[in-house]
């Protein structure tokens, strides 16, 4: 009487599991993304803290960030290899559930151009056009990407919108040229 009362809790409970989990319903891994795509970290001992979400085919969402690897990087064609070595030098990545970009140096990514005009009576208007020279961050989780960007403005000097350069003062830039 056991073994038919084992049979009549098991058969069901093995049918159960085998159609559940066959049903053809396999989810794949469509894309990731990195959030928030780009920001500023202004000052020394600051961070920006990055998510990376992973995007399924059943259109489930799933956060991966303590999965996934990060790198840091520069574009070549701006950057010399002293700049980007100076900036490396100065930014510690924490992977792991942290998940930081910290600036622990001085640092400026941020250039800036004066431009003034001068109106009929001799009043000359200041203003400020900013650019900025970017690291990259990459998120990689499952062979599938995402970047962002990260501008730093931790060097005294070092002008952005949000700390503007006083007017008349001409032009510059914090990347250090000869670092």
């Amino acid at each position: 009487m056991n073994r038919l009362r084992l049979l009549a809790i098991a058969v069901p409970a093995l049918l159960l599991a085998f159609f559940t989990t066959s049903c053809g319903q396999t989810y794949h891994l469509q894309s990731i993304v990195l959030s928030p795509p780009s920001t500023t970290i202004e000052g020394i001992s600051n961070y920006a803290t990055f998510k990376v979400v992973a995007q399924n085919s059943n259109g489930q969402t799933e956060d991966v960030t303590t999965r996934a690897v990060f790198s840091l990087s520069a574009d070549s064609n701006v950057l010399t290899p002293a700049q980007l070595n100076y900036i490396l030098a100065n930014v510690t990545l924490r992977q792991g559930l942290a998940n930081q970009v910290q600036v622990v140096g001085p640092v400026c990514t941020w250039s800036w151009q004066e431009s003034v005009t001068t109106d009929g009576s001799g009043n000359k208007t200041y203003t400020h056009v900013y650019g900025t020279q970017p690291l990259n961050i990459t998120a990689t989780f499952n062979g599938m990407t995402s970047s962002g960007t990260i501008s730093i403005n931790s060097a005294t000097g070092c002008y952005d919108p949000s700390n503007p350069e006083p007017d008349g003062q001409g032009s510059g830039s914090g990347v250090p040229a000869g670092s």
